[in-house]
């Protein structure tokens, strides 16, 4: 986690101390890919980001990705046990203790494609995780790689922006990254960071985009208001009724959101523990 960090911190142009951050690919290199030094042997989601690291240092183990990858797909996709509930809004679920590896974990799957994808391997990256995105719905952890729904989702999103953001599933990405947000933020500090990083990396290409459209926005019945490529506007009104209509002519593309507030009419609130338990 840290080096991956130390690595992005030095790709956006912060200064890194090169001799600790070889230090700490080497250390990722032989004890979290190849387990050297270790009593037990690592785990395949360590593999995979350990791998995925490298990878974003632009200095790929493709062997080692093809070992994990053959050795990953000899087992079934994890899945939620029969009858799981989804954890509540604002809930913090931690992940079970470590156990014998009997599945090939969606965060795994989505590391290894990453760096398949950073080593300009999408064919292979297709193989470990299809045409489609795996679902989500691992628990959060509180130690190990601290894999989570939303970081995933982050970190392929980043990788998929530098390597090929043309790619549909950035869209699908930055939908299910917003889905993962609880009260318009993330759960940790952690997923907070990686989405962000992921979020910045799309503004900014989006803003290296060429664009000539002209948009029209109309709010609750109001006169529509035109806006130009690049132009963003707030647009207030008492209520939503009527709805909100967006048309866009030209080449482009055009974000737009909505929020309504208010209090109850019955003047009744609903109690909610937003994750917090005593």
């Amino acid at each position: 986690y840290a080096t991956h960090f130390l690595l992005e911190a030095k790709a956006a142009g912060y200064p890194v101390p090169d001799l600790e951050l070889e230090a700490a690919l080497l250390y990722v290199r032989e004890e979290i890919v190849k387990g050297r030094h270790r009593e037990s042997h690592p785990d395949i989601l360590e593999r995979a980001y350990g791998l995925y690291v490298l990878a974003v240092a632009k200095k790929p183990d493709t062997g080692s990705m093809d070992r994990l990858r053959e050795e990953a797909m000899a087992l079934p996709a994890a899945a939620a046990p029969a009858g799981t509930a989804p954890p509540a809004p604002g809930a913090q679920p931690t992940a079970p203790a470590p156990s014998a590896q009997t599945s090939f974990p969606a965060s795994a799957r989505f590391l290894l494609a990453g760096a398949y994808l950073l080593s300009s391997q999408p064919e292979a990256a297709r193989s470990v995780l299809g045409d489609d995105l795996p679902e989500p719905g691992e628990a959060r952890d509180t130690g190990g790689v601290l894999r989570s729904p939303a970081r995933e989702a982050a970190i392929l999103l980043s990788t998929l922006v530098d390597s090929d953001p043309s790619d549909p599933r950035v869209t699908a990405l930055i939908h299910r990254l917003k889905s993962c947000r609880v009260r318009d933020r993330w759960g940790t500090t952690q997923e907070n960071a990686f989405a962000l990083l992921a979020l910045g990396k799309y503004a900014r290409h989006r803003a290296k985009t060429p664009e000539d459209y002209r948009a029209e926005v109309a709010v609750a019945g109001q006169p529509p208001i035109e806006l130009a490529a690049g132009e963003s506007r707030e647009i207030h009104g008492e209520s939503l009724e009527g709805g909100v209509r967006v048309s866009l002519k030209g080449s482009g593309q055009v974000f737009y959101w909505w929020s309504e507030e208010g209090v109850p009419a019955n003047g009744k609130v609903e109690e909610v523990d937003a994750g917090i338990k005593v």
